[in-house]
């Protein structure tokens, strides 16, 4: 097992709540605002705090999870709808609505839920699938991918999204892992001197 660092499993203590809502909904607490990345509403439920009987919020996730909980705040409160989408499609749910926020909020980076999740695959030490999907209903989980995808479309997911921007380095990468797949996968692996495997480290 493993222990949450900060808090309790399934918590989430929203960030600098009293600054974004002075900076934020205060000067016009009537007006129409949205949260981008709703979590479990830590900062959702702190706006709707803060706002008029007149005021409006609108939030965004990706992740089930945090839409179902999402879905239970809008049965309790008229001035709040939430949206099963990313925050890059704001544009394109809003404007069919005629809304145009005064402000929109950005709590960025994966939710404190998501880490204490094992099967989400997002905190190391968890003993878990390696899924790492905020949408679990959509795509294939990371170690599906990892499974099949090529050596060379593998180096270029490293290169373009990963942690490094070392070609050499995700190359280096994408080869333990393809070697790892493939004694997962036969039990054993070639020589790095033999046909394609000699081709491959040279590369």
């Amino acid at each position: 097992g493993f222990r949450p660092s900060m808090q309790a499993p399934g918590t989430h203590t929203p960030a600098l709540l009293q600054e974004v809502l002075k900076a934020m909904v205060a000067p016009d607490p009537s007006s129409v605002y949205v949260d981008a990345t709703f979590g479990r509403g830590g900062h959702t439920r702190g706006i709707l705090g803060a706002l008029s009987p007149q005021g409006t919020l609108h939030a965004f996730d990706m992740d089930p999870d945090a839409i179902k909980v999402g879905r239970e705040l809008e049965a309790s409160d008229s001035r709040f709808l939430v949206h099963h989408s990313p925050f890059g499609e704001m544009h394109a749910v809003l404007k069919p609505r005629n809304i145009t926020p005064a402000a929109v909020f950005f709590d960025l980076g994966i939710s404190s839920p998501q880490f204490d999740e094992a099967h989400r695959g997002f905190r190391p030490e968890a003993d878990g699938p390696l899924d790492l999907r905020f949408d679990q209903t959509a795509g294939v989980p990371a170690w599906q991918l990892l499974q099949q995808v090529e050596r060379g479309e593998l180096i270029r997911i490293l290169s373009e999204y990963g942690e490094t921007t070392d070609a050499v380095a995700a190359r280096r990468i994408a080869d333990a892992i393809c070697l790892a797949r493939t004694v997962a996968q036969h039990g054993h692996t070639r020589r790095p001197g033999s046909g394609r495997a000699r081709a491959a480290w040279a590369a």
